[in-house]
Formats: structure tokens, C-alpha cells, sequence
């Protein structure tokens, strides 16, 4: 038999000694630069072992500052972490990418992020979305590919006959992806549609409109690209320091409760 005296709990004197007996510190960093300064700078060769994870489904890099070694398993509670998240810029095409807008919600558009757009320029494809147009008076007849590569949509005008306006069917931005990022060039594809408009009811009133609606081309291939020059770079830097994994870092060891 154990008489077991009640009301009693475990203290920690921890915090009288002149320093913790081991760090618990979970850092978060911006750029694959910042984490291989952070984990140089805290690498003790004598009894430290850095591993580093790379996951490329969760973007992210997290390193192990006191991961587990040959003198035993450790707690893996000293870690450094670069998630990267997608620019302000990447964010606000990313929004409406493949979505329809009637040509003043286009122009409006075009107008927010018209320093995004590097070929042709901006100002050339918000011209564009401006000043083409689809009204009850004219009837769209054929489109024509030129040797430049332009293409020239011809229309009948009540009031100016033929009119033909040149298109812009793709153009390039030139945005970071990544927070903190470079900015690397995207192709776009432009695309537009005649439609009819209609009244409350659904019906066509006997009007016509135009909806435009752009396509980012070989974003995954990008990214890609991206996070795969991060951990070539990490992998360069941390040659003899630090092994560098591609998979799903581990959770930290739990302790286990002895129950009574």
C-alpha cells in the first residue's frame, strides 16, 4: 500500500538559475537569406545538429536547431521557419484570374495595376479595354490576324462604317510572387465575348456588351521553380553545416503522462 499525500503540485525553480537549461524558441523568418544567417548564427559545432525540411505543399522551411543525434533523441523545441506567402500583387491577380468583368469593371481593374503590366505597356492595354466597344449600333464581322502578330477585329458602325481596332490577346506582368520576393514575368492570355444583354427578367434587350477575362499561364511551373532555387540556394549555404530534407518536417516529441 502507498499513502499518497493529496494537493500536491511540481514547481519549477527553473527561472532562479542563470540561464534556461535548454531553449524553447520558434522563430519565423522571411526569406531563405534570414534563415541560413539565423541558424549560422546559433550553430554550435560541438553539440548542435541542424537538419533542415523543405515542403514544398505547404511552402515552407523549417529548421531544427537541436534536431535529434548520435548522443540521443532531443526536443526539438529550438526551430526556425520561412513560410512564404504570396505578395499583395500576386494576391490581387490571382482574385480574378478566369473571372468574367463587363468592360468597366476591366478598365477599373487595369487601372489599379496598370505598373504590373510590362508588354505591351499598361497604359496600351487599358486603351485597349476602353476604348473597344459593342453596342446596339455596331455588328462585329471578323477578326483578322496580321504578319506582325497583331490581330485587327473589324466592325459595320452606324455613324463611321468599318472601323477596325487592333487586339491585345496576351501580355506579361512582372510582379513578385512571394513576399519579399523578385519580381519575375507571368504570361497572360486575354480573352473577349460579345454577349447580349438582358433585362430584369433574362430576356435580351436587344443590346450587346463585351466581358473580358485573362488567364495566368504556368503558375505551378513557376512556383515551382521558385521554391526549388530556395532550397538549391540552402543547400549551397549549409554544405557541411546542415542536411537539407524535401518532405513534411516531424511534430516535436510529446512527454509521457504516468498516470496513477
Amino acid at each position: 500500500f502507498l499513502i499518497a499525500p493529496q494537493d500536491i503540485t511540481l514547481k519549477s525553480l527553473e527561472h532562479f538559475m542563470p540561464h534556461p537549461l535548454r531553449p524553447e524558441i520558434h522563430i519565423a523568418l522571411h526569406t531563405a537569406r534570414d534563415l541560413h544567417a539565423y541558424v549560422i548564427a546559433q550553430t554550435d559545432d560541438t553539440k548542435d545538429s541542424p537538419v533542415i525540411f523543405a515542403d514544398r505543399d505547404s511552402m515552407t522551411i523549417k529548421a531544427f536547431l537541436n534536431y535529434h543525434g548520435s548522443g540521443g533523441p532531443r526536443w526539438l523545441n529550438h526551430t526556425a521557419k520561412v513560410a512564404f506567402k504570396n505578395s499583395h500583387q500576386f494576391d490581387r491577380w490571382k482574385k480574378v484570374n478566369n473571372q468574367q468583368m463587363n468592360q468597366e469593371q476591366f478598365a477599373l481593374f487595369l487601372d489599379e495595376v496598370i505598373n504590373d503590366i510590362a508588354t505591351p505597356t499598361g497604359a496600351e492595354v487599358l486603351s485597349f479595354a476602353e476604348n473597344l466597344e459593342a453596342t446596339s449600333t455596331q455588328v462585329f464581322k471578323a477578326a483578322v490576324k496580321l504578319a506582325s502578330g497583331e490581330t485587327n477585329y473589324t466592325f459595320t458602325d452606324a455613324r463611321d462604317g468599318d472601323v477596325s481596332t487592333a487586339i491585345i490577346d496576351r501580355f506579361t506582368i512582372g510582379i513578385p510572387i512571394w513576399q519579399g520576393g523578385e519580381k519575375v514575368a507571368i504570361e497572360a492570355r486575354l480573352f473577349h465575348r460579345i454577349v447580349d444583354n438582358k433585362d430584369k427578367d433574362g430576356n435580351a434587350n436587344g443590346t450587346k456588351s463585351l466581358r473580358f477575362w485573362f488567364t495566368l499561364r504556368h503558375l505551378d511551373e513557376i512556383i515551382d521553380t521558385l521554391f526549388a532555387e530556395e532550397v538549391a540556394f540552402l543547400r549551397t549555404a549549409f554544405e557541411n553545416v546542415a542536411p537539407i530534407y524535401s518532405g513534411t518536417a516531424p511534430d516535436a516529441p510529446k512527454t509521457i503522462a504516468l498516470g496513477v
